[in-house]
């Protein structure tokens, strides 16, 4: 109980990401909509509410995809080669 304590404590004033933020933290990723004292809650795409406890967010890696202003991503792009008939 004291270390979910005091990862909050921890993260509240180390801010690696805030309210708003799209994350990626063990697998689920969405947009952090509460940071307390014990848990920290994410909105996937989905719709789906992740509840990760502070121990958890403050001891494994979290990726902040909205902690720069400009994003890269790799966009799959499948072009058909036209065919002309023979003559």
């Amino acid at each position: 109980m004291f270390k979910k304590f005091l990862a909050g404590i921890l993260l509240l004033l180390y801010e690696p990401f805030q309210l708003g933020d799209q994350i990626i933290l063990e697998g689920f990723e969405g947009t952090v909509e509460k940071i307390s004292m014990r848990l920290t809650q994410i909105l996937s795409a989905r719709g789906e509410r992740v509840i990760m406890p502070n121990a958890i967010v403050f001891t494994n890696s979290v990726g902040v995809l909205t902690a720069l202003p400009h994003r890269r991503t790799d966009l799959p792009l499948i072009l058909a080669i036209p065919t002309f008939p023979s003559n």
